[in-house]
């Protein structure tokens, strides 16, 4: 009967819209048995009442004792936020920047940290199948990309598509909390809500947005406006996913700034939720087992399971005194056995160890001389394998070098040939330090620079030691600067890389050079 409850705890568990646990027990000892003792964890971060609260096994109902609470403290370096703004439609412009501004205010390093995941979401009405805008997540951590999202946000024309002006607050998070679920995201995961709280209810799956917060473990938040018109509101979601609810008094900005940039420092370590150590008298076996308990409190009731304790030595041979001398007299029959053996197994050892000991060390001798011709010979074959080994590989390399070499020049050469085509190469008039004279480009990849080496040397301090390079391909001359110091100006203007014509004046520091074919 016992199993088939377990097991029936399990699969209801298992399908369906399963709540997600909000409630732990932890370090589970049973030194005072059938006293239990450890620590319960609990989602919800706010304070709860300990005077009340039951604990069921099987039916039996036990007063659950809770004292010493502290803070959760698995926190998460990271959170997710998802700021869910009502658009009122441009009739309503001062609701719409209220809104904004609201949000607004958090968006800085001091609220988002590198690596958290925020979105900011609008919705007014059902447009074509579509609530949301946008309709997908496309979180980021950059305040800069956030804040040009808000200040980019138009006001959508207002339409009512339930009953008056209300809105669809409810459809609006039971989508996000959809999208949220697909996302499987493994930080804590938050929605701030920025509408006034007149709404319309939906459930959809028979799942309300309640449950499916709690399943999620989705803490919902609201900083809503008093626009006296509060209907079905949204704090019955806030306050059973464990977020907060607030009604701004007199719509005053700067209070509901003050309070939403509260959420977003508090967001992560509410998620943590509390510990508290607990205490109580069960009724069921401490034999390690997993088993299903209900735990009451005032406004919920929580499925769960508790790990019981095993029983620790002295509650064992309480429970078992016939086995235990049982087994004290076996292990005596059996230590007896085990001296006389070992008794007559050292008399056959002292005699043979005398007839061994001459045998050993004739042994040894000829093993260590055998293993030491063995790393001889083994040290000699390794040092040829490695000179084997390093010629061919230096073979080798020589030869791909080689043919590296002659591919390169070969191309040169038809480069070279191609450029003569013309009749004549072209040549470059360099003007540097007072002095004119005319060079040739006779190469396809023609370098510039003050250092020797390159093709055109110019040994002038306003010229970076490989200046520029001039390459010919396809037909076409371009030049290109190589990271120097005073750049490639063409024509006058500064270039990394620009295809060259004839009469083209380039500029490197204090040198002109005129391109002519």
């Amino acid at each position: 009967m016992k199993k088939f409850l377990i097991l029936s705890f399990i699969l209801c568990n298992s399908f369906g819209w399963s709540q997600q646990s909000t409630i732990k027990f932890k370090n589970v000892k049973g030194d005072d048995f059938p006293t239990v003792s450890g620590d319960i964890w609990f989602r919800n971060p706010n304070e709860i009442n300990t005077s009340s609260i039951t604990i069921s096994e099987n039916g039996k109902v036990s007063n659950l004792v809770l004292n010493g609470q502290r803070p959760g403290d698995s926190v998460a370096k990271q959170k997710a936020v998802i700021f869910l703004m009502m658009n009122p439609g441009p009739s309503k412009m001062a609701q719409f920047n209220w809104y904004r501004n609201v949000i607004s205010a958090t968006l800085s390093s001091d609220y988002i940290q590198a690596g958290d995941k925020v979105q900011i979401m609008s919705f007014n009405q059902q447009l074509q199948g579509q609530l949301l805008f946008p309709s997908s997540f496309t979180f980021t951590d950059q305040a800069g990309v956030l804040k040009k999202q808000l200040t980019d946000m138009l006001p959508v024309p207002y339409r009512s598509t339930c009953s008056g002006t209300r809105t669809l607050i409810w459809s609006a998070i039971d989508q996000v909390l959809d999208l949220v679920e697909k996302e499987n995201l493994n930080i804590p995961v938050s929605i701030i809500v920025i509408s006034d709280d007149n709404s319309c209810i939906t459930q959809q799956a028979n799942q309300t947005p309640v449950e499916k917060a709690k399943k999620l473990g989705v803490a919902v938040y609201s900083v809503a406006r008093n626009d006296n018109n509060k209907f079905n509101s949204i704090e019955k979601i806030c306050t059973e996913s464990f977020g907060i609810y607030y009604m701004s008094p007199g719509n005053d900005l700067t209070q509901a700034q003050v309070k939403v940039r509260e959420f977003m420092l508090a967001i992560k370590q509410r998620a943590a939720g509390q510990y508290y150590s607990f205490s109580y008298e069960t009724s069921l076996e401490n034999d390690g087992s997993s088993q299903p308990v209900t735990v009451t409190m005032p406004g919920s009731v929580t499925d769960t399971f508790i790990q019981m304790p095993e029983k620790n030595t002295i509650q064992w041979m309480s429970a078992n005194w016939l086995i235990l001398a049982l087994i004290i007299l076996v292990i005596g029959m059996f230590a007896f056995f085990i001296w006389k053996n070992r008794k007559d197994a050292k008399l056959k050892q002292l005699e043979s160890e005398a007839r061994t000991k001459s045998d050993y060390s004739r042994l040894k001798s000829e093993q260590s001389q055998s293993d030491s011709e063995m790393a001889r010979q083994i040290a000699e074959q390794d040092q040829q394998l490695n000179q084997m080994r390093l010629k061919a590989q230096q073979e080798e390399e020589a030869k791909r070098q080689a043919q590296k070499n002659e591919h390169a020049e070969l191309r040169r050469k038809e480069l070279l040939q191609e450029m003569r085509m013309r009749g004549n190469l072209p040549w470059l008039i360099v003007i540097s330090q007072g002095q004119e004279y005319r060079y040739d480009i006779n190469d396809p990849m023609f370098t510039i620079g003050r250092e020797e080496g390159n093709s055109l040397c110019i040994p002038v301090s306003t010229i970076s030691r490989r200046h520029a390079v001039i390459k010919f391909l396809n037909g076409e001359y371009t030049i290109k600067d190589l990271n120097s110091s005073n750049g490639v100006i063409v024509n006058g203007e500064k270039h990394q890389e620009i295809l060259l014509m004839h009469g083209d004046v380039v500029q490197l520091g204090d040198t002109y050079l005129t391109f002519m074919i």
